[in-house]
């Protein structure tokens, strides 16, 4: 509802507008249409109302994207990165500029960042100070800075490192103290012994460790005299000592005298003076012989070019003989060889020199090194070369020293390089802490730094979210390993709350959910398997085993692998499988007696015996086998005698019959006879003999029935089928297991009986011996009767063969008949009569026929006229 009503047009434009600059535009649209109820056509009310549309679709858009805005920032705020969550709130101002929340979340963390940057600054200012108080070797200021600045932030690992790294300092320059200390107490040494040029490179030495070194200073600038009057006579020793060695011992001497007026106090020129002198007295003692040896020698390795050799031979020749012209000769020509190899030298000398300085301006050590040690081989008196390469030593091992630093340096820069763009920013910032402290005048390491510690700013943030993440993630897991199921789910859910997006909490709360459920699951599993555990057991109490198996198995079901109800399982499989074999053996047992006693029931008693004598094999305890055994074997002692009665009996009747050419009788009583004594020679030769005639007389046999067949086949094809029939069953007996006359017998009666004419009777009649029946029927026409068949169906009643008088006739009388003989069985018998060769049968118009039985009753049931044509 607005809070003020319109009650003009104008009031309502007014309160629209005010409305709409304050951007509460729903209420500035419901002004709007207010003004459009005074004025319905109002073109500027309508457009506004359109503009505010517009304007809350654009809203409802932008809304959209703003939470999507503000939840990504409030993810990163969260996770402690606090940069990146401004400029999403930022972002998120663009599309709903003055939002209060998100400028409020700007603002915190802007508060956040200020408070951390003025910690911040101070704690730079102490790293900084720090940091001069390394480079200017006050180690112990450095390390008190390092502490301050750790108690600002004590998580953040620099302080410590650079201590670290101070202390390291600390150590390698305490260690160039005491190198720097022990040259010069060396060098003092050799002061002492007036040794002044080795003291004074062994103060050199002192100041490559230490270039700043006061006393080092002092002591070069002190013995520096002395130490160049040494070398000078050093030179001149050197000289004589030369000499000495090429045996030019007057050259020696004087060498030896210029060194002894230099130094007076060294006494080695004057030992070496005695010594000469001591020397030359020993060789004039045998003048003429030494002089030419020397002399002799001096040739020799003169021709050889050996000139240094040659010059100290002719010099001893020339010390025993000074005023001889020879090795005066000899030792001007060397000397003139050595002059003109001096002055070549000495001609290239100015030209080293030169390109010795240019190498060395032009900062190419090593090359102006070796120039000036050329030089010095031409003139080794001369002291430049040799300052030169005493100053070319210290700037090599201070580019030596430099490089190992720069290589140092820029190994740190590159490590820490590839430690930032991994995320590694504690290992990052460490390493260029100390790229700063090799190179304190380097910017990029402290710019470095100082874009790290922005960054870390906001990740102290996300590490005490993540600290405090991990407390709960650890103490979830305590918790669960220790069974408390509630309290951890408790935790993990706690732990989600300070990081919503993290998986493992879900996962974990999922698990233990998960769990839950099964422990419920499994109690309610732990009852039903005792339950039928304990079912099971009550029913193999009542021997009902294979119930009690069916339930055991149930209970394996619903607990699979646990040992209770295999265990069980398998007692019960045990006793049942105990029963079902004394069950089988029971039922062996009683099968194999019923079956011995229905063998002796048949007086089978051998075969008897041997099935009670296997029952006993199921029953070996069993009395009823071993009583039917023995009463078995009584009989059978019985039956022998009886078995050769009935052999003998068999013998005899077998002859009987053999002799009378009855041999199938004599085969069977044979046969009999055989069965008791299977291996009788005469029986089975008389059984052959019977087989032989038996064969004999089939082959007569069957002749007699190809013969009958022919003549009955003949018969049939001539469509005489009453004669036909005849001998059909004249065939069937010789041979009555034929199947084929029977067959044919059966052919003709079903072709006479399909082609009847007329049925005389068709229905049962019975008629008595001695009586007669008479059967009309309407005359068959004159054309067939001469193919007719009368077809009687009849049985015998009367238990003996009975004659049976058909008679037939017309109104006029009778005309003829014929006799049915039938045998004696009571069976229904078809019997097929030919009359249509009887004269009288087609000549009259036949239309009655009597039946008269002479000796028995009968019965008819069909009496028809048929015809083959």
């Amino acid at each position: 509802m607005l809070a003020q009503q319109a009650i003009t047009y104008d009031e309502a434009i007014i309160y629209g507008d005010r409305k709409f600059n304050e951007l509460s535009f729903k209420d500035a649209k419901a002004y709007y249409q207010m003004a459009l109820r005074f004025k319905p056509n109002d073109v500027y009310a309508k457009d506004k109302v359109d503009l505010i549309i517009k304007k809350l679709q654009e809203r409802m858009a932008g809304e959209e994207a703003y939470y999507e805005l503000v939840d990504k920032a409030d993810e990163l705020y969260n996770t402690g990165k606090l940069n990146q969550a401004i400029v999403q709130y930022q972002q998120s101002l663009e599309v709903i500029p003055g939002d209060e929340y998100a400028t409020g979340q700007i603002k915190k963390i802007i508060e956040f960042q200020t408070k951390e940057k003025e910690k911040l600054g101070h704690y730079e200012t102490l790293m900084a100070s720090g940091k001069a108080f390394v480079a200017s070797k006050k180690y112990d200021e450095a390390i008190q800075q390092y502490d301050e600045a750790g108690k600002l932030f004590p998580e953040n690992s620099e302080p410590v490192e650079l201590t670290t790294v101070a202390k390291s300092l600390q150590v390698e320059w305490q260690e160039q103290q005491m190198r720097c200390a022990a040259k010069i107490e060396e060098a003092s040494r050799y002061i002492l012994i007036q040794n002044y040029a080795t003291a004074l490179d062994l103060y050199q030495e002192a100041l490559s460790i230490i270039p700043d070194n006061q006393e080092a200073l002092d002591k070069i600038k002190e013995i520096k005299p002395l130490a160049e009057k040494q070398k000078k006579y050093n030179m001149l020793v050197e000289k004589a000592d030369d000499s000495y060695i090429n045996k030019d011992f007057i050259a020696a001497r004087t060498q030896y005298q210029s060194a002894l007026a230099m130094w007076p106090e060294k006494t080695y020129a004057g030992d070496m003076l005695k010594q000469i002198d001591d020397q030359l007295a020993d060789q004039r003692k045998d003048l003429d012989k030494n002089y030419t040896n020397f002399i002799v020698r001096g040739d020799s390795l003169f021709n050889v070019e050996a000139y240094t050799e040659a010059k100290g031979e002719f010099n001893l020749a020339l010390n025993l003989k000074p005023e001889e012209a020879y090795p005066k000769q000899k030792l001007a020509a060397i000397e003139q060889h050595f002059a003109t190899l001096q002055q070549s030298f000495e001609a290239n000398y100015d030209k080293v020199i030169a390109g010795a300085d240019s190498a060395f301006e032009a900062g190419k050590y090593v090359i102006a090194k070796t120039q000036y040690e050329t030089a010095l081989k031409v003139k080794p008196e001369d002291a430049y070369p040799q300052q030169q390469i005493g100053q070319i030593n210290q700037k090599l091992d201070e580019l030596e020293q430099l490089t190992r630093v720069n290589n140092a340096y820029l190994t740190l820069v590159a490590d820490a390089d590839q430690l930032s763009a991994a995320g590694q920013l504690e290992l990052a910032l460490s390493k260029y802490r100390e790229a700063g402290a090799l190179k304190p005048t380097e910017n990029y390491p402290s710019k470095r730094i100082e874009e790290i510690n922005l960054l870390l700013v906001d990740a102290r943030k996300q590490k005490e979210t993540d600290d405090k993440y991990q407390k709960q993630v650890d103490m979830a897991e305590q918790l669960f390993k220790e069974d408390r199921l509630a309290e951890s789910k408790n935790t993990w859910q706690q732990a989600l709350v300070i990081k919503p997006y993290e998986v493992l909490p879900k996962l974990r709360i999922a698990a233990i959910d998960s769990l839950v459920v099964v422990r419920e699951n499994q109690a309610e599993i732990d009852r039903q398997y005792r339950s039928l555990l304990a079912s099971g057991d009550s029913l193999q109490t009542q021997k009902l085993f294979a119930e009690a198996l069916v339930v055991f198995e149930q209970a394996a079901n619903v607990k699979p692998g646990d040992p209770q109800a295999s265990q069980r399982i398998q007692a019960v499989k045990d006793i049942r499988d105990k029963l079902e074999k004394e069950a089988a053996r029971k039922l062996a047992y009683e099968e194999s007696i019923a079956k011995a006693d229905t063998l002796l029931g048949k007086e089978n008693y051998e075969l008897a015996k041997t099935e009670f004598q296997h029952a006993l094999t199921f029953g070996p305890n069993e009395a009823y086998p071993k009583e039917k055994i023995a009463e078995i074997d009584q009989l059978l002692v019985k039956l022998a005698a009886e078995r050769e009665q009935k052999y003998n009996l068999a013998v005899e009747t077998g002859n009987a019959f053999f002799d009378q050419e009855q041999y199938k009788q004599a085969l069977e009583e044979y046969q009999i006879a055989v069965s008791i004594r299977p291996e009788d020679a005469f029986v089975t030769a008389k059984i052959s003999e019977c087989d032989n005639k038996l064969a004999e007389m089939l082959l007569l046999l069957t002749k007699e029935y190809k013969q009958a067949v022919a003549e009955a086949d003949n018969l049939y094809t001539a469509k005489i089928y009453d004669k036909a029939i005849t001998a059909y069953r004249q065939a069937q007996s010789v041979k009555s297991d034929e199947t084929y006359p029977g067959e044919m017998i059966a052919k003709i009666t079903k072709y006479i009986e399909e082609n009847a004419i007329t049925d005389v009777l068709n229905g049962s009649l019975a008629v008595r011996t001695k009586t007669t029946e008479k059967l009309a029927f309407e005359p068959v026409p004159v054309n067939v009767r001469k193919s007719n068949y009368v077809f009687v169906r009849a049985r015998n009643l009367s238990g003996h063969p009975v004659s049976v008088i058909f008679s037939y006739g017309s109104n006029v009388g009778k005309n003829g008949g014929f006799v049915l003989q039938m045998p004696e069985d009571d069976q229904v018998n078809d019997f097929i009569i030919r009359v249509g060769n009887q004269y009288k049968w087609f000549s009259e118009d036949n239309n009655w026929l009597e039946i008269y039985p002479e000796n028995g009753d009968i019965e008819i049931t069909l009496v028809r006229i048929s015809t083959t044509n």
